[in-house]
């Protein structure tokens, strides 16, 4: 579901937590020192084996479906980043990360403490594809936030802080990830559902339209694997977003 504020649910280990997005363009001010930006590269990823290897995983239907290879490198972008101030002052740290053949990039964030104002985005050379403004409301007692694959194989994290922000943000990436799964143009074909799966889209479906909009996407193991959840009620009534 596509709104003003588009939630997605992740996982990076047991606990679990949305990411709120604010849907906003970050702005060009950078595409002037483009030059300067600092480019941090991965190693390419064989996508035939990985399916392989995916087809022998398949028989267990325990497993949820992976769609990526994560890499550990750990970049403060405060520190690392390229920092540039805009006619207004405020201040903008960017990095650009480059994945050879990916067709997505995941971002995994073990600190993340942001200032009101702040804005994170991430987005790709086009910024066709943008995962942003990330602000303070995401901020948690983990300080820790994974932000939902970009479409592309190279892919800028930019963080705007106002001139008059209370405090410096705290932006670390732990790991990010290579998605070798094109999830960008699949689609499965007709009867590729189970027999206990209905199509909400037919008219079996009319009676559940206000359940549908309660799945979730969860994306876990470090940002590799992915399967649904739903948001689900509870016997008091009261609107406690518990998660299934």
């Amino acid at each position: 579901m596509r709104s003003l504020f588009t939630i997605l649910i992740l996982f990076i280990t047991v606990p679990l937590f949305s990411q709120i997005i604010v849907q906003k363009m970050p702005n060009d001010d950078y595409l002037f020192n483009k030059s300067a930006i600092p480019v941090f590269s991965y190693p390419e990823v064989d996508h035939d084996l990985m399916l392989a290897e995916d087809e022998i995983e398949s028989s267990s239907k325990e497993v949820p479906l992976r769609i990526a290879i994560p890499f550990e490198k750990e970049i403060d972008l405060i520190k690392n980043g390229f920092l540039y101030y805009d006619d207004y002052g405020n201040r903008n740290w960017i990095i650009q990360l480059n994945l050879p053949g990916a067709y997505g990039v995941g971002v995994i964030l073990n600190r993340f403490y942001i200032p009101k104002g702040g804005e994170l985005y991430v987005f790709n050379e086009d910024r066709s594809s943008v995962n942003g403004a990330i602000t303070s409301v995401n901020n948690n007692e983990r300080m820790a936030l994974q932000v939902s694959p970009v479409q592309g194989n190279s892919v800028f994290v930019m963080y705007s802080e106002p001139i008059d922000s209370e405090f410096e943000g705290e932006i670390r990436i732990k790991s990010v990830s290579h998605l070798y799964r094109d999830l960008y143009h699949t689609n499965k074909g007709f009867g590729d559902s189970g027999s206990c799966n209905v199509n909400v889209v037919c008219p079996e479906g009319d009676a559940w339209q206000d359940e549908v909009r309660s799945v979730a996407l969860i994306i876990n193991g470090n940002g590799s694997r992915i399967c649904t959840g739903a948001m689900i009620n509870n016997t008091a009534l009261d609107g406690i977003p518990y998660f299934l």
